[in-house]
This record gives structure tokens, C-alpha cells and sequence, in this order.
């Protein structure tokens, strides 16, 4: 609170400066006349303030749903699919996804799929799982597009588990491995995992655009494990 305002006085001050220096030593007005005119302009731009944050925010709104979206609804509704089919086939609970439209107004990520929670999350097991499945995104997005582009905060997420991991090796007077190795590793798992049937990223991608529940998407998984029967 301290530091916003402070920023605010700064920031009014060197305006005024700046505001004094053009009607005073350029336009030759007056000193009575140039305070006058640097405390209106200072109070008008403060009174206008809330009004331009609106204006702002809708504009960005508006942008938002009618230019980046549409450009960012495939990257992440494959981005998704690949977590969730990947999960799906480790056996770990899909409980819902999302996309959103929003999302850089609301300074959220453009989707998420969300997992129900496992009770012993740190086990080893579970927790290489839970790598696998982190990681899925990016892999999906470089088999259907080519390269990946929206995995930062997934990326973010691993290097954050892996140096858990790491700790928990040194403390048992092992080496630690990097994050390097554990997303290397898990995105080989992920890959082998998708690669079964590449065509099943999208269409479950196209499903997550057209809103179709998270149970029929994962009976279409199911159904493209499922091998094929002659009538």
C-alpha cells in the first residue's frame, strides 16, 4: 500500500515537471497561471484514471474473445487433450477440464484439466505419474503443431517437483539428477503414450472446443485402446 502510493507521488511529481517546463519555460505563461494549469491537468488525469482502467480492461476483454482467442483455442485445447489422455492412460482420476476465453484478462492460463486428489501424492510411483502427465501438454502440442508453445508454466511446475526429488536423493546421500533428466524422461513416457494413436489428440481436442463432457472423452479414450473387431 506504502510503495503504491509512493509511486503515485513520484509519479505526479515528475509530471508536474514536466507539465512546468512546457507552460513556464517554453509557453512563457506565468508562475501563477503554469501552477494553476499543472494542478487542473494533474487533478483532470486523476479523475479520469478509474474511467480509462474501465475503458481498458474491456478493450482488453474485447480483444481477448474476438483476436487471441480464436488464435490460442486449438493450441490449448490440444494442450489439454494431451493431459488429459495421457492421465487417463496412468490411471490417474480425470475429474474436469477448461478452456478460457479470458484468459490473459483474467491473467490465467488459456485451460487447465483438473485431477482428483490422490492421497499419497509423494509416492514415487504416483509421483513419476504425476511428472508424465505434467509434461503431456508440451508433448502434445509438438506432435499435432510441430513445437510447443504454452507449456511454460508446466515447465515451471516439473522444475519445482524435480528439485523436491533432488533433496530427497541428496538427503539419502545420492545424487542429484536435474530437472533436465526427469522431464526428458517423462516426456519420452508421454510420447510413447500418445503416439498410439496421434489422430486421438484431435478428437479429443475438438471435443474440449465443443464443450463435450470430460466422461465421454475419456470413453473415447477407452474406445481407441480398444482393439479393432471384425463383424
Amino acid at each position: 500500500m506504502l510503495l503504491s502510493i509512493l509511486r503515485e507521488v513520484v509519479a505526479d511529481g515528475l509530471l508536474a515537471v514536466v507539465l512546468s517546463f512546457l507552460f513556464w519555460a517554453m509557453w512563457q505563461c506565468p508562475i501563477e497561471l503554469t501552477a494553476l494549469l499543472v494542478a487542473t491537468v494533474i487533478g483532470a488525469l486523476r479523475l479520469m484514471r478509474p474511467v480509462w482502467a474501465r475503458l481498458a480492461g474491456r478493450m482488453h476483454l474485447r480483444f481477448n474473445q474476438w483476436i487471441e482467442w480464436p488464435v490460442w483455442r486449438r493450441v490449448a485445447s490440444v494442450h489439454e487433450a494431451g493431459h488429459l489422455i495421457v492421465a487417463h492412460r496412468l490411471g490417474v482420476p480425470v475429474a474436469g477440464y477448461a478452456l478460457t476465453p479470458a484468459a490473459s484478462y483474467l491473467h490465467q492460463r488459456c485451460g487447465a484439466t483438473y485431477f482428483e486428489h490422490h492421497p499419497n501424492a509423494r509416492d514415487p510411483r504416483q509421483l513419476l505419474r504425476t511428472l508424465t502427465v505434467l509434461v503431456a501438454g508440451k508433448v502434445s502440442e509438438e506432435l499435432v503443431l510441430g513445437k510447443s508453445v504454452g507449456a511454460g508454466h508446466d515447465l515451471r511446475t516439473l522444475a519445482q517437483w524435480a528439485a523436491l526429488i533432488d533433496a530427497g536423493l541428496e538427503a539419502q546421500g545420492r545424487s542429484p539428477v536435474g530437472a533436465g533428466f526427469w522431464q526428458q524422461a517423462c516426456e519420452a513416457e508421454a510420447r510413447q503414450l500418445l503416439k498410439i494413436d496421434a489422430l486421438l489428440i484431435e478428437q479429443v481436442a475438438d471435443g474440449m472446443r465443443r464443450h463435450v463432457p470430460v466422461e465421454a472423452l475419456l470413453a473415447a479414450v477407452d474406445r481407441a485402446r480398444q482393439p479393432a473387431t471384425c463383424a
